[in-house]
């Protein structure tokens, strides 16, 4: 059985800008590499050309060849039509339909339900991906119940990775943890399941 790692949007930052190749770094046989469906749409909406005017196109192709390589799989939670916080249809589809979505586990649901989780994704508020403010943090933080999430956030940053971590969810903060640590991302990853 291979250990699962979710990867958070800011994760691929940090992999990019150390020069990190994940299929050597996090090998086929001892990791299973996924991104929820949320992250891959704020990965498509990364833009050509940042809001600092530098060049984004060595990132994005970086993303898409790890991706391709490494054969990192998207998953998505069962269900039908995306709707808007109005209940109008949302351009931005998260849900995956019949052989494609899975079921939440009911820790997942549970995690949903938190108030203080409810309170990170009920602003209202969309960012530049169409996607609701936190909306790709909930779908990580919700999966480090049963699988590891590799994120580049600030360690201790309000918001569902930290109540995740809080409640023993298995979130990596890449700066934070593992370059000081001076592991490499697989040896430090294995540690915390022995």
């Amino acid at each position: 059985m291979t250990i699962a790692v979710y990867i958070d949007s800011c994760a691929w930052n940090y992999l990019y800008e150390n020069a990190i190749d994940i299929e050597t770094e996090l090998p086929i046989d001892i990791f299973s590499i996924y991104m929820t469906r949320e992250v891959e749409i704020e990965l498509e909406a990364i833009p050509d050309v940042g809001r600092d005017s530098t060049d984004k196109s060595a990132l994005k192709d970086y993303i898409k060849k790890s991706i391709n390589k490494r054969s990192v799989t998207t998953s998505y939670v069962f269900g039908f039509q995306t709707l808007d916080l109005d209940g109008t249809p949302s351009s931005i589809q998260v849900y995956g339909g019949f052989g494609v979505g899975t079921f939440q586990s009911p820790n997942e649901q549970n995690f949903y339900a938190k108030p203080e989780i409810e309170q990170h994704v009920q602003s209202g508020k969309k960012t530049n991906s169409g996607l609701g403010k936190n909306q790709a943090d909930t779908s990580l933080a919700a999966k480090s119940l049963n699988s590891i999430v590799l994120t580049n956030e600030r360690i201790g940053k309000a918001g569902p990775l930290k109540v995740a971590a809080d409640l023993g969810g298995k979130v990596v903060y890449l700066s934070a943890q593992v370059k000081p640590s001076g592991r490499t991302i697989g040896d430090y990853l294995q540690s915390m399941t022995i």
